[in-house]
């Protein structure tokens, strides 16, 4: 009964990067949509409220332009997933803390997946858990709550 190595997964570099640029840069054109839609106060001649996100979303577009191009595509070895069951529930943890967000109140959803995240990853020291979940909950609430007086 000794400790098992990881189990690792090797996925081919070129239909990853490709998969995964074409998936960048759907999100890209779907985040600058909706970007485009959100409208500012009637009057105002200020930077609108899709700003910030269309910005986003152009950043999000050229890296996946980059990443398609293959730039450095040569030398790649395949990619080595060594805890693949950690990522795949990582992935299902994202999900779930999407779906969360319907129901829960945001800072109790950030602050149980933030804990959640870092306990699936490895972290099993109780006071970085606790304290670190906590300490982005209360960031989170102050940058946007407090300094950018968005309803939370």
């Amino acid at each position: 009964m000794g400790n098992r190595p990881a189990p690792v997964i090797r996925v081919a570099t070129r239909p990853l990067r490709i998969g995964t640029g074409l998936v960048m840069l759907a999100v890209a054109a779907g985040a600058l949509a909706e970007a485009a839609r959100l409208q500012g106060l009637p009057g105002t001649t200020s930077i609108g409220p899709g700003a910030f996100p269309g910005l986003v979303a152009i950043v999000l577009g050229i890296a996946a332009l980059i990443l398609l191009s293959g730039r450095g595509d040569k030398d790649a070895e395949p990619l080595r997933i060594e805890h693949a069951n950690r990522v795949l529930l990582g992935a299902a943890a994202i999900v779930l803390f999407v779906l969360a967000m319907a129901f829960l109140p945001i800072l109790g959803a950030i602050a149980a997946f933030t804990c959640g995240f870092q306990w699936l990853m490895g972290e099993r020291r109780a006071r970085l858990l606790i304290g670190g979940s906590l300490g982005l909950t209360a960031a989170i609430w102050v940058a946007f709550g407090l300094l950018l007086n968005t309803p939370i």
